[in-house]
């Protein structure tokens, strides 16, 4: 994986690092920049389970906003 979760925007490679599987990027919208929301867009590319990319990226965001716990 490479990229910037502040800026909301990743690349996720294959372990040989030649092939992207998927990406993900922040979705600019009134919402996100009026109300501080959010919003995310992944592309996920053929043959790559959702399931895992998914998963990643929730697991990405609890470990970047573990403030909210507290």
């Amino acid at each position: 994986m490479e990229g910037s979760w502040l800026e909301r925007s990743c690349f996720i490679y294959s372990r040989e690092r030649n092939t992207i599987l998927a990406q993900m990027h922040k979705k600019c919208s009134v919402e996100s920049e009026f109300l501080g929301k959010d919003k995310l867009m992944v592309t996920i590319y053929p043959n790559v389970d959702y399931a895992f990319v998914v998963a990643l990226i929730a697991i990405l965001d609890g470990i970047n906003n573990d403030d909210d716990f507290e």
